[in-house]
Formats: structure tokens, sequence, C-alpha cells
């Protein structure tokens, strides 16, 4: 039944809204404890009164809240900095000594994850460490080394994409402070790359070390594609340098030919010199910004584009066929 008025019933009851009163804007804030030593252990009170109430609560920005007091001219401001800076630098001291104990007690118990490293799936014989909140992890110097250099040196084609260093394990990004102590472990038992030491450079950045070693980099993925004769941006790229030759000798290119041929025999000494050929074309552009003269090196090689040819066609005669019935 709907609550509408009808003879002879009551009305309805009507509820009223509670009236909620506005909040304040006013933003309470927490007091943190900053400082640990005990009263008895500090100057006088002024100074106690100082120190807790400077702005901030790190050792920094307690400094610099100081610093700008004293520049306040206030009788006797000078002293009272003095004292509160005394009890400032006590303070940290007493920090950092009790997070060395804590670290100490923390590497005690912590649980080794893994005894064998898993690319060498043995012993480590130059172990280095990664220490997380709870866990130990322990490779070879030579593998977390060569690992943080490939992932350095990663790249998407031509273009350079590297990946930041990784717990092998995990497969997590490293923090900063276990990048610094990885790289430092592997740099003591003999293990580093020019990667490795220009990312030290950058201070562990990816976009510095890009923005810094972008012409190595590049070099190095056109090097690498080149090299791996199933790679098709490799293939793409050696192509397209050939024809640019072709095209500037006045000779039509074959594109079916060398396609073949750098799939099929990649080895072959023509296909080498294409291949060095082309490495050293892109050395000049990539760290001398100019286009080498190649053109009395490449003339004969386009030349000779029908003895290419003839591989490919020996080669699809000598493919025995099923006999037929």
């Amino acid at each position: 039944m709907t609550d509408v008025f009808q003879i002879g019933l009551p009305e309805p009851i009507q509820y009223r809204k509670k009236y909620r009163y506005p909040i304040s804007d006013t933003i309470v804030m927490n007091y943190h404890q900053w400082r640990i030593i005990p009263d008895y252990a500090c100057f006088t009170g002024r100074s106690i009164f100082c120190a807790d109430t400077l702005v901030g609560n790190s050792f920094i920005t307690k400094i610099q809240s100081l610093h700008r007091m004293r520049k306040s001219e206030v009788n006797g401001i000078d002293e009272i900095c003095n004292e509160a800076g005394k009890i400032i630098l006590l303070n940290q001291k007493v920090l950092y000594a009790f997070k060395r104990l804590l670290n100490i007690w923390r590497f005690k118990n912590l649980r080794t994850m893994n005894e064998n490293d898993p690319i060498t799936l043995s012993t480590p014989k130059n172990p280095v460490t990664i220490i997380t909140s709870k866990f130990r992890f322990i490779y070879e110097a030579e593998s977390i080394a060569l690992d943080i250099h490939k992932r350095l040196l990663h790249h998407d084609g031509q273009i350079p994409y590297p990946l930041a260093p990784r717990n092998l394990l995990t497969n997590e990004f490293m923090t900063l402070q276990q990048m610094i102590s990885v790289i430092k472990q592997c740099r003591s038992f003999g293990y580093t790359y020019w990667t490795l030491e220009a990312f030290t450079k950058s201070s562990y950045c990816i976009e510095d070390f890009v923005r810094v070693q972008r012409n190595p980099l590049r070099y190095n993925a056109i090097i690498k594609i080149i090299n791996n004769p199933l790679d098709p941006d490799g293939i793409d790229t050696i192509t397209d340098f050939i024809e640019t030759q072709f095209d500037h000798h006045n000779i039509p290119y074959p594109t079916s030919v060398y396609t073949w041929a750098l799939r099929t025999i990649p080895n072959d000494s023509t296909i080498v010199e294409w291949k060095s050929l082309c490495k050293k074309w892109f050395s000049c552009l990539i760290y001398d910004t100019i286009t080498p003269n190649i053109q009395h090196k490449t003339e004969p090689l386009c030349k000779d584009w029908r003895s290419i040819r003839d591989k490919m066609m020996e080669m699809k005669k000598s493919i025995v066929r099923p006999s037929q019935p």
C-alpha cells in the first residue's frame, strides 16, 4: 500500500533527515616523534624545544630549518641554535647506530632463496648477493653482469630500448640500492662491461643512459640484427642498403635473389661482403653523420648479381622432388 492520503487514516509518518554539520577545512597534523635521545642527554629545555619544533621529520629538513632560524635577528638565538644543532647531530648518530644493528640482525635472519645460480645451475664461485626485505638471492657474478649487459643493449629493431636490471629469479626490477650493490660486487670480481660503466655514470637512470649513449646503442642494435640471418629487421635493413647501391649504379635490383640469399646462404662470401659494407655505411652515418664513399666497392658486387642467381637456381634444382607414381 502506498503512502497516500485517505479519509479516516492518519497521515503517513514523516521522517526528518538528520542535520549534518559541515566538516571544518582545518587539516589536523599528526605529530611524529623524531628525537629518540632522552631529555637528560640534551642541553637546556629551550634547546630541546627548539630542536623538537623545527620544521621537518628528517635530518636534512631539520638542519635546513635551523639555518633559516639562525638568520632571524633575535637576542640569544645563536646559542640556542648551536645547542639545538648538537642535539640534532647526536640524535642522527644514535639513529645510524640503531640502523646498523637492525641491518645486522635482518641480514642474519634473511632466508636464502637459492643455493645454485639459475644460469650455470651450480654453486656460485664468485657470489653476488641481492638483499630484499625478507630474502637473500645469490648469483654468479658473470651471469648477472652479462644479464644486465644484455638488458641494457635491448632493442626493438634499429631502435634502442634498454631494460632496467632485474632479479633473475623473481624477474622484478632492482631497486637503486640493489643496482649499486650488484654492479659494485660484479666489478670487484672483475666482471664489467661498457654498458654497466656507462649506466653507473648516468646515475643508474635509463633515460639518461639512452640520451648519452644513443649512438653506440643504435649501432649495436643494427649490428645485432644484421648478424642474425633469421631477423626480418636485419634482412630488411640489408636489402634496403643493397637496393640503394643498385639504384646508384643504375642496375635493376633483383629483389627475390638477394632476399633468398640473405635467408639461405648468409655465410656466402658475396653476402658477407655486403654485410660488411652495410655496417661501415651505418657506422659513418651514426658516428660521423656523413655518407661514406663506398660506390667503388659496391659496383662490382652489383654487376656480379648473376652469380647469386645461379647459386639460387642450382640449389633449387638439387632439391630432390618426390617421384611421381
